[in-house]
């Protein structure tokens, strides 16, 4: 080797060292071209009509239908709002009560949740009146079921059947499936599948009662059924007839270094740390998991395929709730308790 290029090796692999040594997580920069922020476009805010109760008091969820008009569900006010995909106020329904069409939910309480079927229904789960009553997309009342063993569920999924699946409280199974009369056709995914942490030991005295923030759940166009489990950090896929066919681990470096840290610090505390607040998915069947990464101090969207295929991972450009709807290239969360921001993908 010629002198001149000897150095010239020498002098590259000392600055490779020594950027090596500057920065010890230089696989993090690999994802680079992968994160992207997204643009907020909108935003609905605390006064959006002419009505005097047309302004959120205590907004604790958000759907959309196949048109992507926005549902907010206010346990403030015990009604739904409904937007344009602009975010125009178009109207709202319901108040408070135990009667057809009314709710009796309580700020922080007593929550309400709301799901747009594949039915063209929408569903609201009522904690205060332990039901989910049904509803047309214009707010008109159409029925009411009453789940075995009532256990809130903010993920609440309807298939083209309207079929209403629900979390299991007891028993073998994680999932309730009940049909348009209420009754309970099915159950799915047994707990000892569900039931495995992935990082870490069970925590000591954790409580093995299926509770909502223990999983989500999300439903396609075409009827399959995705759950993510946030102690085993898997998704699960039916298909239409609710038989599993697919599960793959949720795979990503920088989810997993921020996870198995802040995990570590609640366990040492006697707590476990819950990963993802939302799962959705598309038209296209990919996957979107949302995760406040404390390393960075920002929520993020990751996409997945249907097969579990990490995609990319997008970023919102302010604090949120952690609650949101899709349509389309667009994005609803809540900013907080009385806010909403649109974004796009």
């Amino acid at each position: 080797m010629k002198p001149k290029v000897l150095i010239v090796t020498i002098f590259c692999l000392i600055l490779a060292f020594s950027l090596l040594a500057l920065f010890p997580n230089a696989s993090a920069f690999s994802q680079a071209e992968e994160i992207k922020i997204l643009k907020k476009v909108g935003e609905i805010g605390e006064k959006f009509g002419e009505g005097e109760e047309d302004y959120f008091w205590h907004i604790d969820d958000l759907c959309c239908d196949d048109e992507g008009n926005l549902y907010v569900a206010d346990s403030g006010w015990n009604k739904i709002f409904k937007f344009s995909p602009e975010g125009k106020f178009l109207g709202s329904f319901g108040r408070e009560g135990q009667g057809p069409g009314e709710f009796m939910g309580q700020p922080r309480r007593l929550p309400l949740s709301i799901s747009y079927g594949n039915d063209g229904h929408l569903y609201v789960f009522d904690s205060g009146n332990q039901r989910i009553a049904k509803f047309t997309l214009e707010g008109n009342y159409l029925d009411q079921i009453f789940p075995r063993f009532f256990t809130y569920d903010d993920s609440l999924v309807a298939n083209s059947k309207g079929e209403l699946i629900v979390i299991a409280k007891q028993g073998e199974f994680t999932l309730a499936v009940y049909n348009e009369q209420g009754e309970l056709v099915k159950t799915i995914l047994p707990r000892k599948e569900f039931y495995r942490y992935r990082f870490s030991p069970e925590p000591p005295g954790f409580p093995r009662t299926i509770i909502h923030l223990k999983l989500r759940k999300a439903i396609s166009h075409k009827d399959y059924l995705y759950v993510v489990s946030n102690l085993s950090l898997e998704i699960f896929q039916f298909d239409e007839d609710f038989n599993l066919v697919n599960k793959f681990k949720i795979k990503n470096s920088r989810f997993e270094n921020d996870f198995k840290k802040s995990l570590k610090e609640a366990v040492s505390k006697g707590r476990y740390r819950t990963a993802f607040h939302e799962l959705l998915v598309d038209d296209k069947e990919n996957l979107y998991l949302f995760y406040f990464n404390s390393s960075f101090n920002c929520e993020e969207m990751y996409q997945f395929s249907p097969n579990g295929q990490f995609k990319n991972i997008m970023l919102l450009p302010e604090e949120t709730l952690g609650t949101y709807a899709l349509y389309q290239d667009k994005i609803f969360g809540c900013i907080d308790n009385h806010k909403i921001g649109i974004y796009l993908k």
